[in-house]
């Protein structure tokens, strides 16, 4: 139900108004028509498309942790922050 329809009082939450058994309740997957694609894959999971795989009743799917890369520049690509850089400088 709506939380228009609702009231608090102390501890307990009031229904103000009568709503059918399962009313604004979906069965799962109802959104996502039979065969169509939710996710491809190296799509990045936020918390609302966990949701989408929750809805379906999906509680593994096959991930991948995203690369980590570091540049370590040592060289005389380094320079100064008072020189302009180049594309193939750094500033130190």
């Amino acid at each position: 139900m709506p939380v228009e329809d609702t009231k608090r009082q102390g501890d307990l939450v009031l229904v103000l108004k009568a709503y059918p058994k399962r009313a604004n309740i979906d069965e799962r997957g109802a959104d996502i028509r039979v065969g169509e694609t939710v996710l491809t894959e190296g799509t990045l999971l936020t918390p609302a498309r966990i949701g989408v795989l929750a809805g379906l009743g999906l509680e593994n799917v096959p991930v991948y942790a995203s690369p980590k890369i570091a540049v370590i520049p040592t060289g005389s690509e380094l320079q100064s922050p008072a020189n302009l850089c180049g594309w193939d400088k750094f500033t130190t």
